[in-house]
């Protein structure tokens, strides 16, 4: 049985982000169930559906916070004086940064997929390029041709990607003791072919 607690309507959707983002940050994907949720928070399920709606909305919602943290964490890291190059690099160790502190949040992102094949909410697609965008306008000086562009951003991004992984799964040493930071950087100044990254 839920434990008795007073939650507001207007308030629950909030207190219900946090407590999956609590259980997603311990134990990923697996961690987030509508029951467990709901007796933590001290509600019947049928409440967090109502106002929330059902767990793939909630994860949806929790993945969209994580996205929004990712971006300020971003925008932290370039010099909006800086040039293409090198804030290119600070992205890319900044996001190695951030994985690394928040693995298994990340992980929910990277895992979930919609039942049914359905796609994703429009809402939660603007999400995604509003992160996607962060790095897009960073190149745009590089890669003025917007095609080419977008193709260059995707692959960043699934490089970076392949390389936080092996190293928040701790299967990096098994091929390279170098930090992943110095490997990123060589990853992206031979991909953006660089002759000095702070150029």
């Amino acid at each position: 049985m839920p434990r008795k607690m007073k939650v507001n309507r207007e308030d629950l959707p909030e207190i219900v982000l946090d407590v999956a983002g609590r259980f997603a940050a311990r134990e990923g994907l697996r961690g987030v169930a509508m029951r467990r949720i709901a007796q933590e928070v001290g509600v019947v399920p049928g409440s967090i559906y109502n106002v929330v709606g059902d767990i793939d909305e909630i994860v949806l919602r929790l993945n969209a916070r994580t996205l929004r943290r990712l971006q300020e964490h971003l925008r932290r890291a370039a010099d909006p004086q800086g040039k293409a190059a090198a804030n290119t690099l600070a992205f890319a160790e900044a996001y190695l940064d951030f994985v690394a502190a928040n693995p298994r949040l990340w992980g929910v992102i990277l895992e979930h997929t919609m039942p049914g094949g359905e796609p994703i909410p429009g809402w939660y697609a603007a999400e995604l390029d509003q992160t996607t965008g962060l790095v897009d306008r960073v190149l745009e000086p590089l890669f003025p041709d917007e095609a080419e562009r977008t193709r260059t951003v995707t692959a960043l991004w699934a490089a970076l990607h392949g390389l936080a992984s092996l190293a928040t799964s701790g299967k990096l040493s098994v091929l390279n003791d170098d930090d992943p930071r110095d490997l990123a950087r060589l990853m992206v100044t031979r991909f953006l072919k660089l002759d000095d990254p702070a150029a």
